[in-house]
């Protein structure tokens, strides 16, 4: 059992060597796919995020969001004095 183990090993290692060429390309190529997938993250949620306040805007809920964090932030300044 452990010889064919140690087998499907090296196969995986070599099948990875001929997709990648090499460390270096696999390396490169996840670490781009990481930052790509970062950033598409980021601006997704940005965009989600400014759906939601142009329907708050037109709904009108802006000003009750805003005196919402307003207490919320004299809340927890005045709470970090202690």
């Amino acid at each position: 059992m452990e010889r064919n183990e140690e087998k499907l090993i090296q196969n995986l290692i070599k099948s990875l060597y001929m997709v990648y060429g090499s460390k270096r390309n696999f390396f490169l190529r996840n670490f781009v796919g990481g930052m790509i997938y970062g950033i598409g993250a980021t601006v997704g949620v940005s965009l989600f995020l400014l759906f939601l306040g142009f329907i708050a805007h037109l709904l009108g809920a802006l000003p009750f969001i805003g005196q919402f964090l307003g207490s919320f932030v004299n809340e927890v300044t005045k709470n970090s004095h202690h």
